[in-house]
């Protein structure tokens, strides 16, 4: 135990003892006041009989604790240098390296992704970021031993939180690599997959509505907007409210005859 704890032990032990002595000899005060300050006398004295010293096995524990330390540093410096060589970093390093603008070279490891959903997810990029740049695109990559591809933008036109929170419709944001100007994300495979043709077809199908919401929520413009066209033609309008609402939000982007139609339902 420390010294400064050792002092406040002592302290309110005396405290404690002292007034259940003159308590008790509540009669006899004067007797009680002496016996109570040569308790708190001698209790008083313990930390400095007895001061703050370190046992063998306390100095085992540090020199135990700073091994365990500088490990964990190895193994975080490690596990970076994996990642690098996992992702190709040297790539990524040497454009950062060349560009005047440094802080507008990203990196983005799109994790489990698949060719056609790498083509699908650069065009919502180029919405996303406000960049009409072709990015760079290097397959056959890996983040911890998961088959990636990573897509270099040299001039991204949004800072790299803007980036990250847009990748959100992606998939779930793993790492936001600051100082390497690399985003981590894990594809959303489920969203990607292509409903069921019938019932994105048939008005009748009782996750007809619930199936082409959800289209109008994806990230690809042409499923978006396929699936305008299936909501103009139908006779009655479902889940009004949610429909109104995303297509409100993509009502930028739609400019036809469909759109007028279906708002007018």
């Amino acid at each position: 135990m420390t010294d400064d704890k050792r002092w406040v032990l002592a302290g309110f032990a005396a405290l404690l003892g002292s007034l259940l002595i003159i308590f008790g000899f509540r009669k006899y005060r004067v007797v009680g006041v002496i016996l109570a300050l040569l308790l708190a006398a001698g209790v008083c004295s313990m930390p400095l009989l007895y001061p703050e010293q370190l046992s063998p096995g306390s100095e085992g524990d540090i020199q135990i604790n700073v091994e365990s330390t500088e490990g964990e540093q190895e193994d975080a410096e490690l596990a970076l240098e994996r990642y690098k060589l996992g992702i190709g970093y040297d790539s990524i390093e040497s454009k950062i390296a060349d560009a005047q603008s440094p802080e507008d070279v990203l990196a983005i490891t799109l994790i489990r992704s698949k060719p056609a959903h790498t083509d699908t997810i650069i065009k919502y990029l180029a919405s996303a970021l406000k960049s009409d740049e072709l990015p760079r695109v290097y397959k056959n990559r890996k983040v911890n031993e998961v088959p990636a591809t990573v897509v270099l933008y040299l001039e991204a036109s949004v800072d790299i939180d803007q980036a990250a929170e847009a990748l959100k419709r992606v998939g779930a944001v793993a790492k936001v690599h600051r100082e390497l100007r690399v985003i981590d994300v894990y594809v959303d495979l489920e969203s990607m997959k292509v409903a069921d043709s019938d019932a994105l077809l048939d008005e009748a199908h009782p996750n007809f509505y619930r199936l082409n919401l959800k289209e109008l929520k994806h990230i690809d413009p042409k499923r978006q907007h396929d699936a305008v066209l299936r909501l103009a033609k139908v006779s009655k309008l479902s889940l009004r409210s949610d429909i109104a609402n995303q297509l409100l939000v993509l009502s930028e982007n739609v400019s036809d005859e469909h759109w007028e139609d279906l708002m007018g339902r």
